[in-house]
């Protein structure tokens, strides 16, 4: 939210102009091409989104059914990834890859750390968790392999 007079004064005096307009970003921002074209981690920031779109959904109950709505293509980006994987390398890649900023992150418990020799760290399967990204979690691919792990 913006801080000027303006957006202040709409957002205390015309509340639905407020809500519609958040909604409105929010639909733009839900985009898989804007997640793909406007960040570095598409993954981790369709992540975010999805538990921010979580909270608001539980604060703003008259707009619900919508927030959940625009909740679903943030579930659907890193689940579609997962499903264009071609091999396990780019499995490995997906479910491994961490973006070095990831500091503000959620610290998972042995994040980035391999379990043990030669096993890989599954640092986005983690965060995934972290997020409560189900289907992300609950794909085939990744259920493949945690029972190989």
């Amino acid at each position: 939210s913006c801080a000027c007079l303006k957006c202040s004064n709409a957002r205390r005096y015309d509340l639905l102009k407020f809500s519609l307009s958040r909604i409105n970003t929010y639909r733009g921002i839900a985009s898989k091409a804007h997640f793909s074209l406007a960040s570095e981690d598409a993954t981790l920031a369709a992540f975010r989104l999805g538990r921010e779109l979580r909270h608001l959904a539980r604060k703003e109950h008259g707009w619900k059914p919508e927030y959940i709505a625009l909740e679903s293509p943030s579930q659907d980006y890193g689940f579609e990834l997962l499903g264009m994987c071609r091999n396990q390398n780019e499995v490995t890649a997906v479910l491994n890859d961490l973006a070095e900023d990831s500091e503000t992150e959620p610290k998972a418990e042995g994040l980035g750390l391999a379990f043990e020799e030669g096993i890989p760290s599954l640092a986005r399967l983690q965060l995934a968790v972290n997020y409560n990204q189900k289907r992300f979690v609950a794909h085939p691919i990744c259920q493949q392999v945690l029972s190989s792990i």
